[in-house]
């Protein structure tokens, strides 16, 4: 038993280290999967005996590792590697600890290219994290992001746009309507949207910023401007809330 954990962990080492010493090299991640790379291996699962440390609200999170090498490809924005692990077998769907699929991991981090490939491979865009936040969900949020503590305005390298990637999830079966089932997760030093919480949706999301491309694109998809959060709230009256007057 030690000793296949010991091979299984050397097939891991040797894909994530060829993916990230060839970077976004689609060959490369070819070859190690016919050579037996183990695709859906993990990387090592981390504990500490506090993982989250910081002042006035501003909170780092050490990281939990059990990623797979989708996931660093997600991450990193690799799309050509993400699309040979895809098309080598690796399973789109397999979550984190925080229950980030690489589909979602690809897009909080604004590779938005990589995400649409994912989908397309048939990644499921429905499976959310611990706070229920699914792909579009996060792509909207993504549109407008929220302030991001310590850190400037998030630039995204990617050929299109978060909308256009909206576009892409509801053709693929996005539901306008999923709701959240808490705040989003703490991610690079924010506290998660606390304005946001239990039963949100993408189209409230769009609203509290103000988002009129992405409040028009989720209306026309069948979003329903009715359903209330927790607060019983819809998103016309958060909309108002946060003084976004006039696009009703």
């Amino acid at each position: 038993m030690e000793r296949r954990l010991k091979e299984s962990e050397a097939r891991y080492r040797g894909l994530y280290r060829g993916l990230f010493e060839n970077a976004n090299d689609e060959r490369f991640a070819s070859l190690l999967a016919s050579h037996g790379a183990e695709l859906n291996a993990r990387s090592r699962a981390l504990q500490y005996k506090q993982d989250r440390f910081g002042l006035e609200g501003v909170v780092t999170i050490l990281p939990r590792g059990d990623w797979t090498p989708l996931m660093y490809a997600a991450r990193e924005g690799a799309v050509d590697a993400a699309k040979a692990l895809a098309e080598s077998g690796a399973d789109l769907n397999l979550t984190d600890p925080d229950s980030y699929t690489a589909l979602v991991l690809s897009i909080i981090n604004g590779h938005y290219d990589t995400a649409a490939v994912l989908v397309e491979k048939g990644a499921n865009p429905e499976i959310g994290d611990s706070s229920g936040m699914g792909a579009l969900y996060a792509a909207v949020d993504m549109n407008t992001p929220p302030e991001i503590y310590g850190n400037p305005p998030p630039r995204s390298s990617s050929p299109i746009r978060a909308i256009d990637l909206m576009k892409v999830l509801l053709d693929h079966g996005a539901k306008p309507n999923a709701q959240l089932k808490s705040a989003t997760v703490q991610r690079v030093h924010t506290p998660g949207d606390r304005n946001l919480g239990t039963g949100a949706t993408p189209l409230m999301r769009a609203a509290r910023n103000g988002d009129v491309p992405a409040l028009r694109l989720l209306l026309s998809r069948g979003a329903d401007p009715a359903i209330e959060d927790a607060g019983f709230l819809n998103a016309s009256e958060i909309a108002l809330k946060n003084l976004h007057v006039g696009m009703w």
